[in-house]
């Protein structure tokens, strides 16, 4: 039996430029990726690979000359968060589902966000998923990693009530959401660690 493809509907990956970057002290996507370019660039050259539709998630913030082409979206909120900035995905997404990727994960493969789609594409019956995370336990505790995963374009009217009802926390949509969680392997957990001060940034230079 042909299964539908679940992703048939479309695929909207947005990139989250929008923080305010005051650990850094200034902005995290225009830092030089070892790889060369920009932060930016690597993770839409990421995103590029599952899908030919990109947009960057946030205004205002200035973009390296060659990703000056790609649609911006603003935050729903100002000043929010990435939830702001996934509410903003999720509008423009319409239907079918939203890829959202933070900025700061210098070391992220695109084999990892594969693997996002892939577990949908296996999943028995994916129209029960309305999102899929990556999630670890320590602890006790679940730590999601909200900024690489998917999420059903569906899941609008939530997000928004979660933006102005939840703090804009996206553990807390996620913690109300049919999600698919994805035990990281360790070499997932090293790639999606974000990037947030200068001894951060000091501790990537060997990547190639």
């Amino acid at each position: 039996m042909t299964h539908r493809d679940p992703f048939a509907d479309g695929l909207l990956a947005g990139v989250l430029v929008g923080g305010a970057s005051r650990r850094m002290g200034r902005p995290k996507h225009l830092l030089a990726h070892p790889a060369g370019g920009t932060f930016l660039e690597y993770a839409v050259g990421l995103t590029r690979v599952v899908t030919p539709r990109t947009v960057i998630l946030g205004a205002g913030a200035e973009l390296p000359p060659a990703l000056a082409g790609l649609p911006r979206l603003a935050d729903t909120v100002a000043g929010a968060g990435p939830l702001a900035g996934l509410c903003s995905l999720l509008a423009e997404a319409r239907r079918g589902w939203a890829l959202l990727l933070a900025c700061d994960m210098p070391r992220l493969e695109v084999a990892t966000l594969r693997a996002l789609l892939d577990a949908v594409r296996g999943c028995p019956n994916p129209d029960s998923v309305e999102a899929v995370a990556f999630v670890e336990t320590r602890g006790g505790r679940r730590r999601y990693h909200a900024c690489c995963a998917l999420y059903r374009a569906t899941l609008g009217t939530c997000a928004q009530d979660v933006l102005h009802a939840a703090g804009g926390r996206m553990g807390a949509l996620l913690e109300r959401t049919r999600l698919l969680a994805l035990t990281p392997s360790p070499a997932q957990i090293t790639q999606l660690e974000n990037v947030n001060t200068p001894e951060d940034y000091a501790r990537i230079g060997s990547i190639s």
